[in-house]
């Protein structure tokens, strides 16, 4: 059983999570306009995916999403199986003031499969689609990704000192 799934998560634990995940896409705020794929790489690329950009190995990183109840693992003929909780998104994107920043989820095929996008930056800079980015026809800016790296670990330093410190600290962080 991971960590992240576990009841010794107390709900305190998890809303402090929450607030640090903000804190996060707030911290990308002045970033050039980016999307991430919620549940799985776009065409098995890892730096494609949210859970990447966390600085988490994809399970961690899933399981640590649904810890907060954005995203459930579900049955499935196919492995892994996620479903995005839209609503959830929503009230975090509205709790923790990410307006101008995010929007909600957006469902989008790229290369016949379906995703589910979240984006960072300025929501009033974005001007392309999930698909344009994914099919090579928006570059990704290279200026965010040394910011992408300090933010992952301030972000993980973060995690390490919560209530919970030393069990996530044995299961939760690569």
């Amino acid at each position: 059983m991971d960590f992240w799934d576990s009841h010794s998560v107390t709900q305190s634990f998890k809303q402090q999570c929450q607030h640090l995940f903000g804190d996060f896409f707030c911290n990308l705020e002045n970033s050039a306009p980016w999307f991430l794929s919620v549940g799985k790489p776009v065409n098995g690329v890892q730096g494609t995916c949210l859970t990447y950009h966390l600085g988490f190995d994809h399970e961690k990183g899933i399981s640590f999403l649904c810890s907060m109840g954005l995203i459930r693992e579900v049955r499935s003929r196919l492995p892994n199986a996620i479903v995005v909780v839209t609503a959830a998104w929503d009230r975090f994107i509205e709790k923790e003031l990410l307006g101008d920043i995010m929007e909600t989820i957006t469902k989008k095929s790229v290369s016949r499969i379906a995703y589910y996008f979240i984006h960072y930056g300025k929501k009033s800079l974005l001007s392309h689609r999930p698909i344009d980015q994914f099919e090579g026809k928006i570059l990704k800016p290279t200026k965010g990704i040394s910011n992408l790296l300090k933010h992952q670990q301030r972000f993980h330093k973060k995690l390490s000192h919560l209530d919970n410190k030393s069990s996530f600290n044995n299961h939760a962080c690569h």
